[in-house]
Parts: C-alpha cells; structure tokens; sequence
C-alpha cells in the first residue's frame, strides 16, 4: 500500500491480526496506530530521520467499528446492513422499476453512497465535534427507508 491513507489501513490490519476478537476498544486507536507502522513507512516517508503520521481514526468505517467494537458488533453492522439491502429486493421483487416508490429508491440510492463513502472514512454516524448532523442523516435516511417500506407492504395488502 502506498500513500498515508494505505499505510494507516495498513496499521489497521496489522492491529486487528493481533486483536482479532475484541478490538482494540474505543478511543484507543491513536496509541495503537504509532505502534503499528511499518518501519518502511517510517524511514522512507521524508528519506531520513524518523517520521511518523498522526490520525484520529483508521480512515475507514468498517475498519474503526472493527478496532472499536470487535467481531461481533462489526458482523452484527455488516447483517443490519444487508438485512436493508435484502429488505430494498424483496419489496421491490414483483415490481417494475417504473413502480418502485421515489423515497425508497432515493434512501437506498443513498445507503449505498454511504457505504461507498464509508471505505474511505468514518465520520457519517456519530457525534464528532460538536457536529450530529451527519450521523442524524445516516440514521434518519435508514428509519424513513424503513418506514417506507413498511408502510408501502401494507399498501400492498390492504390493496
């Protein structure tokens, strides 16, 4: 990997190889991440002397929830996301896509923007100085999605 970006998702999976089951708990990252570089890093980054990098987070939400909160928290996240996914196909299964609902579409559309964003960052569910409203977002698209599509299966029965 190359680049400060991959050499810190690099230090990510270097911890997680030695704490594979719990993680590292939260806030813990930043004493972790300077114990994990690779000395390539180190020594090559300005050609001489030592350097290293200071971040905040592992710059990938999968990756931080993994560190944070262990297995079991991260592949409970990755089902309740494809429990969403697999919700989207199943209300939309006999349907055109000229009969799929607007608003479901929309907040699916924008779940997997998320997701794609989240490779790359973390900050889109918490509180993160003083700032909620991105976390508010990702939480309020998931519940109108939800909503949605309850209430359009029971549009469909009554129908």
């Amino acid at each position: 990997m190359s680049g400060d970006k991959g050499e810190i998702w690099g230090s990510a999976i270097r911890v997680l190889k030695d704490h594979p089951i719990m993680g590292i708990g939260p806030g813990m990252w930043e004493d972790y991440a300077f114990l994990y570089q690779s000395k390539l890093y180190e020594s090559d980054k300005l050609g001489y002397g030592y350097y290293c990098y200071y971040s905040i987070d592992s710059h990938n939400f999968f990756l931080d929830m993994y560190l944070k909160y262990g297995v079991l928290v991260f592949l409970l996240f990755i089902c309740f996301v494809f429990y969403i996914i697999r919700k989207y196909f199943a209300s939309n299964k006999y349907e055109g896509v000229h009969k799929r609902g607007g608003l479901i579409l929309t907040c699916f559309i924008s779940l997997l923007v998320w997701i794609f964003l989240a490779m790359f960052d973390y900050r889109f569910y918490h509180y993160q100085f003083g700032d909620i409203s991105q976390g508010l977002f990702f939480w309020s698209i998931i519940g109108i999605f939800l909503k949605s599509i309850e209430m359009r299966s029971k549009q469909k029965e009554a129908a």
